[in-house]
């Protein structure tokens, strides 16, 4: 038996409800298609309880984790599961109507300076939560005063409807959740920006414990993850929480960083 935790999340606020399901849950489904031999547990719960429960019961994992040097030494990592286009700023309706913030011609916009010419601005963000080294480190030049702090690692689409609502000014989000969140708004397309310096793209991985039956998990998942890149169906579980405009941006990165390496 394997204990497998997925992070909370809030999946209905103020009516809204957002679907259930995304690219991790397709991914994971199918990948466990090709492990008849593991006996899944699934359990709901926070960041840090997924990590106590894993220091008694060593058959634990937990599921879409982004990498990041804390968690490097804790875990033992998949290869990579899902595949994510970078994050990028979103602005709230109100801002997104009026907004004239100049970007460059890249689309990209500084963090740091961004907060500079906006000083009145609140990202809002979720205190426990990764982008991956590169994008946590300019989250913390930024002044706690600019900050919105939501405890736990797992509400972002909390914080999405925050966003709809003109409750925060801007958040950092995934083009996947945020193509989902559209489609249960009224509000015209929101504005975005990429992020200078972030990544242009970001996995989510499967993390067991550091211990033999963590390491023996990861085998057979990594197993299961190889034969599985090639399908069609492995594919459409990405593109399925993808803008259209897009397809093309993650076709090239998924043959570059998953098919080709």
């Amino acid at each position: 038996m394997v204990n497998f935790f997925t992070l909370a999340k809030v999946t209905q606020v103020k009516g809204i409800e957002l679907e259930s399901v995304n690219s991790e849950q397709q991914t994971f489904s199918l990948i466990l298609e090709r492990l008849e031999e593991i006996e899944p547990k699934y359990k709901i719960s926070s960041y840090h309880h997924a990590l106590s429960y894993m220091e008694k019961y060593p058959n634990t994992c937990i599921r879409n984790l982004v990498k990041n040097p804390e968690r490097e030494k804790l875990f033992i990592f998949s290869q990579p599961q899902t595949l994510y286009l970078g994050a990028r700023v979103y602005l709230n309706p109100e801002l997104s109507s009026k907004v004239n913030y100049q970007k460059n011609k890249s689309d990209k916009i500084n963090l740091v300076q961004f907060i500079k010419d906006n000083p009145n601005y609140i990202l809002g963000i979720e205190h426990e939560r990764s982008y991956g080294e590169t994008l946590d480190q300019q989250i913390q030049l930024i002044p706690s005063k600019n900050k919105y702090l939501m405890s736990g690692s797992s509400n972002e689409l909390v914080l999405v409807m925050m966003l709809y609502n003109n409750k925060i000014d801007f958040i950092i989000e995934y083009p996947d959740v945020m193509y989902n969140a559209s489609k249960f708004s009224s509000a015209s397309p929101l504005t975005s920006y990429g992020i200078a310096s972030g990544d242009k793209f970001q996995f989510g991985y499967l993390a067991c414990s550091n211990t033999k039956q963590g390491r023996d998990i990861i085998n057979q998942f990594n197993s299961a993850l190889t034969n599985s890149y090639q399908e069609p169906s492995y594919y459409k579980a990405h593109t399925d929480w993808i803008d259209q405009s897009s397809h093309q941006t993650f076709k090239q990165l998924y043959q570059e960083l998953i098919l080709n390496n």
